[in-house]
């Protein structure tokens, strides 16, 4: 008697409903980081869009009241808080919303605020909503930290799954002397003898003028250093604040310092290894992912001892007071001292524990019932 072999079931992918999604990848400030978890869950995920219904009012579009996935699903996912006051209304379907940073509520930025204070009103909002949430995600336990300070009765629905590397970052290996070369060619004006690389916006929470000091400080022994600054200004007024520091502070710019706003990721990954330290003064980083990047290529970092820094670059980054002095001197014995080859190898090692991979099933643990860390 012949008995029938039966194939085994092929599981059902989760389906995750995603506000905004389009092309494969929600429109925000993030799309970076979801577009890294959906290639780690592969086929193991499957997305739909939905759409975010608002009232019809002009001054409440921007707080949307229901959620309407395209399809059925198993989860509403939110990588980032904006939209969360439609979770109160999903039909049924169970919420998981991803907070970055807790800036806004901490308040000891009101620079960062925005000009309009109907839409501080609106982002507050959002924030309040995450009752609503089934399940919520920080990137970082300085975050869950500061989301309990604010809303300590959600303290059994958190789980921290931190931001994760990209394998290109992990996987560059260009010597200095070439990256610098190729850099070189992409942006007019790197000298490099010495080059410091700032990755951020020029919000005030980034603390440009302590840098630009720094910067001023080392100019006395290093007359050609630069400064190459990549990312967005985020607002028109941060960018004349930026300016204005950079007069204070006795610096040219595209002498001094250089500016791209965009940067593709091969032009990013010359950038690190070109730079002989990444640098950042801020003071308020919800997780700090360039620090994390220039380890994972093997360039020293030099951060602020504030926020989720400590947590992000362990023992292999230097981390300061938020103090000239302690910039230059830190970066000082860097530039006169550079780490050797030993220490790059420890530095893509503790990176490499921040994989993209990890993180993807860390959420899939949360989304399938579990409990993650």
């Amino acid at each position: 008697m012949q008995i029938a072999k039966t194939k085994p079931a092929i599981p059902r992918p989760l389906v995750l409903a995603v506000p905004g999604l389009e092309s494969g990848r929600p429109q925000s400030g993030v799309g970076r980081v979801f577009a890294s978890l959906q290639e780690a869950w592969g086929e193991r995920v499957r997305l739909v869009g939905a759409s975010l219904e608002a009232p019809n009012l002009p001054l409440l579009r921007s707080l949307p009241r229901r959620v309407h996935p395209s399809e059925r699903a198993d989860w509403v996912f939110l990588p980032r808080t904006m939209g969360a006051t439609a979770l109160h209304n999903t039909g049924g379907i169970p919420g998981l919303v991803v907070v970055h940073d807790l800036g806004l509520l901490d308040m000891a930025f009101s620079g960062d605020r925005p000009v309009d204070g109907w839409s501080h009103r609106v982002q507050l909002a959002h924030f309040r909503a995450l009752r609503h949430a089934t399940r919520i995600v920080t990137v970082s336990y300085f975050t869950r930290e500061r989301l309990l300070h604010h809303f300590p009765q959600l303290a059994q629905r958190v789980a921290v799954v931190p931001n994760g590397v990209s394998e290109t970052f992990l996987n560059y290996r260009r010597c200095r002397e070439e990256a610098l070369e190729r850099l070189r060619q992409s942006v007019f004006g790197v000298c490099g003898e010495p080059l410091l690389l700032y990755v951020g916006s020029e919000s005030p929470r980034k603390n440009l003028p302590l840098l630009f000091a720094v910067l001023r400080v080392l100019k006395e022994r290093h007359p050609k250093i630069q400064l190459l600054k990549i990312g967005a200004p985020d607002h028109p007024r941060f960018r004349q604040e930026m300016l204005e520091s950079l007069r204070v502070a006795r610096l040219e710019l595209g002498r001094d310092v250089l500016l791209v706003e965009g940067a593709s990721d091969d032009l990013l990954l010359d950038a690190y290894r070109a730079a002989n330290v990444l640098v950042s003064t801020s003071l308020y980083e919800g997780f700090g992912l360039p620090a994390l990047e220039a380890l994972a290529v093997g360039t020293p970092v030099v951060v602020t001892n504030r926020a989720s820094f400590p947590e992000v670059v362990g023992g292999l980054g230097a981390t300061v007071e938020p103090q000239v002095d302690a910039f230059a001197g830190e970066l000082e014995a860097l530039l006169h001292n550079p780490p050797g080859e030993a220490w790059r190898t420890a530095a893509r090692a503790h990176a490499a524990r921040f994989s993209w991979s990890s993180s993807a099933e860390k959420y899939l643990e949360i989304l399938q019932g579990g409990t993650s860390a």
